[in-house]
């Protein structure tokens, strides 16, 4: 049935929904599988038609002259076998050639990330810098790529992290988003943060940046050293067993909150943590790109966009960080710290709190942005006990 409605003022557009199509028992690889096997399908049909028309020509003979007609049905089947060698053949030169570009490619490829590492791979070590999460969309892509995913299956794991890593407290950093002053008591903060989109971001670039990094800290340590392991990983403790067998442990990596606008999530794809994109210039730490296991310290940092969309939601991310050898802050305020980090320094990540008070967070701070692969982008809403959701 459909409905009809005359008058504009007899319409009020109050929900939009954006959805996608799911097909029962088949996943987008699939859908990909399914596509290729209906063109080789449409080739098949293309190649019988061509024969069939032969046939027709062929057997339009006399019924008396049979002798001729069996000539005729001969020379058409040959002519086909010969149309089929001709396509094989050009098919194996079409693969000889594109395997030669492929070895030539991988070549230079190699070539390029030995002088990049200044060190000669092994078979391994290039495997991890060309292989993608086998989770992601695209997995098996071989061309550069930059994409904004869904990833509704995560939404109830990253729910529940945010909840087990929420703490009931706050900072000076705590501003009321109806108000825009600081938090004046706890009972002012949301009690809750409720995701209502969930999306993955897939980049080829900021992935293999990532790779580099961490072969890179792995010849630093040295074969079969592993950096100081950095304890009480709020987020690190609350992850599944799935998801934690990711992770280099040996070399800190772990999963990480950061505060974000929905707005700036697109940049993120293509720009990763640059100067002016989620990197703080004068940090407690020095400049560097902040991290907190608390999500509660990340919302903090979280801002609702004014306008559009995504009007008066938030946004935060889930990065995973390479954090190394850590050197821990005990003075709060050591603005010099990320002097101590990188390349010919002892150190790779600061860790510690910004001030004195055990009430406050504690932060984990990096500088190159190859130790940080922003993996998901949460859109959420803030929960309060004594209003509505903002």
């Amino acid at each position: 049935r459909e409905f009809v409605a005359f008058r504009d003022d007899q319409i009020y557009p109050e929900y939009a929904l954006v959805y996608e199509r799911s097909f029962p028992q088949t996943s987008l690889r699939d859908e990909k599988c399914l596509a290729m096997l209906k063109q080789k399908d449409l080739d098949t049909d293309q190649e019988g038609d061509e024969g069939s028309d032969e046939d027709s020509c062929s057997t339009d003979a006399s019924g008396d002259d049979v002798p001729a007609a069996e000539q005729a049905l001969r020379g058409g089947e040959e002519k086909r076998e010969e149309k089929k060698n001709e396509k094989a053949e050009k098919k194996k030169q079409r693969e000889q050639e594109q395997q030669q570009n492929t070895n030539k490619q991988e070549k230079q490829e190699n070539a390029a990330l030995a002088g990049d590492l200044g060190v000669d791979l092994g078979d391994e070590e290039k495997a991890i810098l060309k292989t993608y999460p086998h989770y992601w969309f695209h997995a098996e892509n071989h061309e550069s790529f930059h994409e904004l995913c869904p990833a509704q299956h995560m939404e109830e794991m990253l729910q529940s992290l945010l909840d087990k890593t929420f703490a009931l407290r706050f900072t000076q950093d705590r501003i009321d988003s109806l108000s825009g002053r600081a938090l004046a008591h706890v009972d002012d903060m949301p009690r809750r943060l409720r995701v209502l989109k969930a999306l993955r971001i897939e980049s080829s670039a900021l992935w293999h940046d990532f790779q580099h990094t961490k072969l890179r800290m792995r010849r630093k340590f040295g074969e079969g050293k592993a950096a100081q392991r950095i304890k009480q990983v709020k987020t690190h403790a609350h992850l599944p067993k799935v998801i934690k067998s990711r992770l280099a442990t040996d070399l800190n990596e772990t999963y990480l909150w950061c505060g974000s606008i929905p707005s700036t999530i697109g940049d993120i794809t293509t720009k990763g943590f640059t100067d002016g994109l989620f990197v703080k210039e004068r940090g407690p730490f020095g400049p560097g790109a902040y991290f907190v296991d608390d999500s509660a310290h990340a919302d903090e940092f979280s801002l609702d966009n004014k306008e559009g969309y995504y009007k008066g939601y938030y946004a935060m991310l889930l990065c995973r960080v390479l954090l190394g050898q850590p050197q821990y802050i005990q003075k709060a305020g050591d603005t010099q710290a990320h002097l101590r980090l990188g390349a010919g320094q002892p150190f790779d990540s600061s860790v510690g709190k910004v001030a004195a008070n055990e009430k406050h967070f504690r932060e984990f701070m990096v500088r190159s942005p190859g130790q940080i692969y922003p993996e998901y982008a949460i859109i959420y809403e803030r929960e309060y006990r004594d209003r509505r959701v903002r």
